[in-house]
């Protein structure tokens, strides 16, 4: 999934959520990797969304992505 967040002015930051109800880890750093690998510069996210539970879906099934952005603390983009 990829949605963006609003920054002060007319900028936009994209954002990266990444599914995973296992019970393994994450690694970030491989999903960047992977991402620099797949996608332009300007595609690249700037933040990644871990998330072991369901995303917020209306019951149409489409994510709530205003929702998502409210429920993250947001820290400095990678």
């Amino acid at each position: 999934m990829r949605t963006t967040l609003p920054l002060p002015g007319l900028r936009r930051a994209l954002i990266g959520a990444v599914l995973f109800g296992g019970a393994e880890t994450v690694d970030v750093q491989q999903v960047l990797a992977h991402c620099r690998e797949q996608l332009a510069d300007f595609k690249m996210p700037q933040y990644i969304v871990v998330a072991d539970g369901p995303l917020p879906r209306n019951p149409g099934g489409k994510l709530l992505k205003a929702q998502l952005r409210k429920s993250v603390e947001w820290g400095a983009p990678l």
